[in-house]
């Protein structure tokens, strides 16, 4: 079954992208993932086409973990907690794209990254239309679908804090997030998960080894949001995956193992 010549399904799971739309000014893409029904999961993720991201190869890469029943395989687990099969889960992939990836992902200002870039702080005008705008257009009014908000790199930043800020999100997926962002971990530690969510890290085991020091710090503040999550009694499931490789190494295939393990445990 294939709901467009050149996208196949994978091992059996359908694959279902909607033509691309825009909603308040942001094109926003969807694919459906399964036999998506009205308990099924919903992810959201913010994606920048000019770097290469796509979101029908994303949404085909997780249905192949999940189809494998390779979800968190391998991965350095801790309160893992119990999973649907993999083969039986079905999901929504929304992807949201991006202007300025720096100015609208940013949780606050901050004027010198760690290579010197600026950013203008819009994460939370982001974050408003995300929830004003977007799921009201994907779910409906009053959608009550288990949700998870995901992210890869500065996107990964923002899923973070937008999972802490909103309550909105019952699920995240932060892989290679770009925790070493000045102040993240002073914020985090003064703000609760939601009750009875999951959340998955992963990051590469080059990252924290790069020369520039402000880079190199997202190794402790991801290990020290992880160790967060694990000891929330708010935190039903949590997991935190070390990759081979840097930062650039397969994002695509490791930000679908994030939603794979995610969307496992919203069912």
């Amino acid at each position: 079954m294939t709901a467009r010549e050149g996208m196949p399904a994978v091992d059996g799971m359908a694959l279902r992208p909607a033509p691309p739309r825009t909603i308040e000014g942001r094109t926003v893409g969807q694919v459906e993932v399964g036999a998506v029904g009205p308990a099924s999961p919903v992810c959201y993720a913010f994606i920048d086409r000019e770097h290469g991201d796509d979101a029908e190869e994303l949404a085909r890469a997780a249905a192949r973990v999940l189809a494998q029943s390779a979800v968190a395989e391998d991965a350095e687990t801790s309160g893992a907690g119990a999973a649907a099969r993999p083969g039986s889960v079905a999901f929504t992939l929304v992807a949201c794209e991006t202007g300025d990836w720096n100015a609208e992902l940013s949780p606050w200002p901050e004027a010198k990254g760690a290579y010197g870039e600026s950013f203008a702080g819009e994460g939370p005008a982001t974050l408003a239309w995300l929830r004003e705008a977007c799921i009201p257009a994907i779910e409906g009014a009053g959608g009550t679908r288990p949700r998870a908000i995901v992210g890869y790199s500065l996107a990964g930043l923002f899923a973070a804090w937008a999972f802490l800020e909103s309550g909105a999100f019952q699920g995240l997926a932060s892989c290679s997030g770009s925790l070493w962002f000045p102040g993240w971990t002073d914020w985090a530690r003064d703000h609760a998960a939601p009750a009875a969510s999951v959340a998955y890290l992963s990051l590469g085991k080059k990252e924290p080894r790069v020369r520039n020091a402000q880079m190199a710090q997202v190794g402790a503040a991801t290990e020290a949001f992880a160790s967060a999550l694990q000891e929330s009694d708010a935190v039903r499931a949590s997991a935190f995956v070390w990759n081979p490789g840097g930062h650039f190494n397969d994002p695509t295939g490791r930000l679908a193992a994030g939603i794979a393990w995610t969307v496992a445990r919203l069912v």
